[in-house]
C-alpha cells in the first residue's frame, strides 16, 4: 500500500485509533502529473511549475485550482506526496506548485534573484504563474485559490 489513513478519537481518556483506509493506490491511478518549465515572464525568465490533475481533466477553464508558491532559502520544490493536495485533486480540481525565484531550482544566481532587494521578482513570478494557469484554461480567476510559504 502507498499509505494508511487513521482516525484517532481523542474524546475519551485514552486516545483510540482505527484504520480508515490502508490502500490508497486507487487514488493515484486516477492522477496525472505534468511538469511545465516554460513559463516565460517579463525579462524572459522561465519558472518551473508542477501541475497535478486527474487523468480525465479537460483544460476548459472550469476546474478549481489550488496554486502553491514557494521561493526562498535556495530550497527546490519537486513533486511530493501531500494528503491535502491529493484530496483536493481527487475531489475538486487541479494542484499547481510554482517554483519562483529565490528557490534552489537553478542555483545561486536564481536564488539571489528572488530575495532581499529582488523580492519583487518572487512575487511577480507567483502572479505570472496564476495568470498562465488562467490563460492556458486550466482554471479561471474565480476558481483559483493561492497559498504559499516563505516568499510565496
Amino acid at each position: 500500500p502507498l499509505g494508511t489513513i487513521y482516525h484517532i478519537d481523542l474524546a475519551g481518556p485514552v486516545p483510540e485509533s482505527k484504520v480508515l483506509d490502508s490502500d490508497q493506490s486507487q487514488w493515484f491511478r486516477q492522477l496525472s502529473v505534468q511538469s511545465r518549465a516554460s513559463l516565460l515572464l517579463p525579462r524572459w525568465t522561465k519558472i518551473p511549475m508542477f501541475i497535478t490533475m486527474r487523468k480525465d481533466f479537460v483544460p476548459d477553464g472550469s476546474s478549481p485550482c489550488l496554486l502553491y508558491g514557494y521561493g526562498g532559502f535556495s530550497i527546490s520544490l519537486t513533486p511530493y506526496f501531500s494528503p491535502v493536495h491529493t484530496f483536493f485533486v481527487q475531489h475538486f480540481g487541479i494542484m499547481a506548485i510554482a517554483n519562483m525565484r529565490g528557490g534552489g531550482e537553478y542555483g545561486e544566481k536564481w536564488s539571489n534573484s528572488g530575495r532581499q532587494a529582488n523580492l519583487q521578482n518572487c512575487l511577480t513570478d507567483f502572479q505570472s504563474a496564476a495568470e498562465w494557469l488562467i490563460d492556458s484554461k486550466y482554471t479561471q480567476k474565480e476558481k483559483l485559490t493561492i497559498y504559499g510559504g516563505s516568499h510565496g
